[in-house]
């Protein structure tokens, strides 16, 4: 599997683990994604930073996906 490969599968799995914590926590809430994001505001802002970044680059490069992926990892805890 190459590099790119595997990095894709980690998005995939960050995908998942994402929104089974957003729907686990949405206790009926009108926005489950909204109301999760604003609870875990804190612990988002550094892959929210990445995340501008890789907004703006015109090609982001691998290097860039691999940081944004970890910075999501340790959001996530």
């Amino acid at each position: 599997m190459t590099a790119v490969e595997t990095l894709i599968d980690d998005f995939y799995v960050l995908q998942a683990d994402l929104a089974t914590r957003v729907l686990a926590s949405a206790d009926g809430a009108d926005d489950p994604l909204a109301a999760w994001l604003e609870s875990h505001a804190a612990r988002l802002a550094p892959a929210e930073a990445i995340a501008v970044e890789l907004r703006v680059a015109t090609a982001p490069d691998l290097a860039m996906l691999v940081v944004a992926g970890r910075q999501l990892r340790q959001a996530l805890g």
